[in-house]
């Protein structure tokens, strides 16, 4: 498996294509020091920053740093979010999610024992912008997965929906909405634990934290639920929606809606009905298909009533336990006989 950057959110005016964030330039930070991180190599980007590796000396452990884009660094809704996100995350104690060790905001110290004349005039730029700490995952995203050709196979997905389930619903739990759930926010660590990353766009239930701006859609229209693309207000089955595209993307390989652009995307969503997934997948198991197709409903009404409810469904579906029998049931007779 490989290392993913767990941290890329969106956020698109209406009208524009979805698609991932530009390519970006050089790695500016490796090999510097920002407070007591030693910065590695840069693990990925969004539109909000660059994820490096990095050494925590303090506490002698590797961490992920998340670095705002030094193009941000001056505007102030951009830091507002950029810190609204580490807070967030922050809040959630949960092992299935991406955990938050630290916000700062300082300047780098210079590799090598430069001093600091010589290192002022070569240190990048956007020194001195917001970053924050977090888990380092080592495994691989649903995207990267996606990416490189594969798709989840029945049981190995059912338990990476129960874990996505659980970290989403101790979001919930939490007071928050996260907005924009999909393959790339979603880590399957080398142990297989699922990790929900990227609170970027999360919506706290306190309507002081608001941020949206009218005439913009916050999340990734690809799995943008019917009344958040409609602007309507949102409850946790935005996400459970959310949640049942990002899987059937996973299980089928394909899109459930594509679209030449946002507004395209949102009508899909609102008034049309994706292929069948037993269709594109005849070898999953109807309870499976089931779950993934009521958490698309168009209603959310007609969605989970709780992530209890769902998480209680996705047990439900674990395949049988087989009953030992035949050769198995002679031999454990005859020593059980002895």
């Amino acid at each position: 498996m490989r290392a993913t950057d767990p941290n890329a959110p969106t956020e698109m005016a209406v009208g524009q294509r979805s698609s991932r964030p530009a390519e970006a330039g050089p790695p500016r930070l490796v090999a510097w020091s920002i407070d007591h991180f030693t910065v590695g190599r840069r693990l990925g980007w969004g539109g909000m920053g660059e994820v490096y590796l990095a050494r925590d000396t303090s506490l002698e452990r590797t961490v992920a740093l998340k670095v705002l884009r030094e193009e941000l660094a001056s505007r102030v809704e951009a830091r507002e979010r950029f810190v609204r996100e580490a807070r967030a995350q922050a809040r959630l104690n949960s092992p299935n999610v991406v955990q938050i060790y630290f916000v700062g905001n300082t300047r780098l110290a210079a590799p090598g024992g430069e001093d600091a004349e010589t290192a002022s005039a070569r240190a990048p730029k956007g020194v001195g912008t917001l970053y924050f700490a977090m888990e380092y995952v080592e495994g691989e995203s649903l995207e990267a997965m996606l990416e490189r050709g594969a798709t989840l196979e029945p049981e190995n997905g059912r338990m990476v929906m129960l874990g996505a389930a659980r970290g989403l619903g101790d979001a919930a739990r939490a007071g928050l909405i996260h907005r924009d759930m999909k393959p790339g926010n979603l880590i399957v660590s080398k142990e297989g634990v699922v990790k929900v990353a990227d609170f970027g766009l999360a919506k706290p239930n306190d309507p002081k934290f608001a941020m949206t701006k009218g005439g913009t859609i916050m999340g990734t229209p690809h799995y943008m639920a019917p009344e958040q693309g409609s602007g309507l207000a949102l409850d946790f089955r935005a996400d459970m929606y959310a949640l049942g595209c990002t899987f059937y993307h996973a299980f089928a390989g394909r899109l459930p809606f594509d679209g030449p652009n946002s507004v395209s995307l949102i009508m899909q969503h609102l008034h049309k009905e994706p292929t069948p997934l037993r269709e594109l997948r005849p070898d999953l198991p109807a309870g499976l298909v089931a779950i993934v197709e009521r958490l698309m409903k168009k209603k959310r009404e007609e969605r989970f009533g709780s992530y209890d409810d769902l998480i209680s469904a996705l047990e439900r579906a674990a395949p049988p336990v087989p009953r030992r029998s035949g050769l198995w049931a002679g031999i454990k007779g005859k020593l059980g006989g002895a």
